[in-house]
């Protein structure tokens, strides 16, 4: 994956939810215990984090949990252009991260970002019951990403769900999902 395919899922998520009713900020979202407005100061947070963990200092100001929707969607937005911006400096990909999950280089802390900001995207258009059209291709690459990325993961460190079986007719939202532990869905209407 590259900044192509962070800033492609970024603009995904924001454009539905720039489109979407106050009242559906509110909502609960398949992560337990986070409304659609606290897994996009999730997502916010998160960036912003990442930037940090490489050493970079950003300006973006990071919102409340309980920000207004414009907020929180301005703040994804200048996140992510600062990520994207470290992640453009070629020692970033070479770079090693320390993250919750272990330490991992770079390029892919940038292939984990990718997948997360699909994952959650997932989640929200879940939640909402509309579908964010990702690229299929950057999706399938977050899956190729995610297989062996579960493997690496340390004892005691499980930030997914166990991985759950998806039908063979699953789009690639669905499988992803699924991989990450998320249950999957018949309708197809991720």
């Amino acid at each position: 994956m590259d900044v192509t395919d962070l800033k492609s899922a970024t603009a995904v998520v924001v454009a539905v939810l720039r489109d979407i009713p106050a009242q559906d900020w509110d909502r609960p979202t398949p992560c337990p215990d986070w409304t659609v407005r606290q897994l996009v100061h999730h997502l916010v947070v998160g960036t912003d984090r990442f930037a940090t963990r490489l050493g970079r200092e950003t300006t973006t100001t990071v919102p409340s949990a309980d920000a207004s929707a414009e907020e929180l969607l301005e703040a994804l937005e200048a996140s992510t252009v600062e990520l994207v911006d470290v992640f453009e400096q070629p020692e970033t990909m070479q770079q090693v991260m320390e993250l919750p999950i272990g330490p991992m280089p770079g390029e892919s802390a940038l292939d984990l970002r990718v997948t997360e900001t699909i994952t959650h995207g997932w989640d929200l258009a879940q939640a909402l019951g509309r579908p964010f059209a990702f690229d299929p291709e950057v999706v399938e690459r977050a899956i190729a990403f995610s297989g062996p990325a579960l493997e690496r993961i340390p004892e005691g460190r499980s930030p997914f769900g166990t991985p759950q079986e998806s039908a063979p007719e699953a789009d690639a939202q669905d499988r992803l999902a699924a991989l990450l532990g998320r249950q999957p869905v018949s309708s197809g209407q991720s």
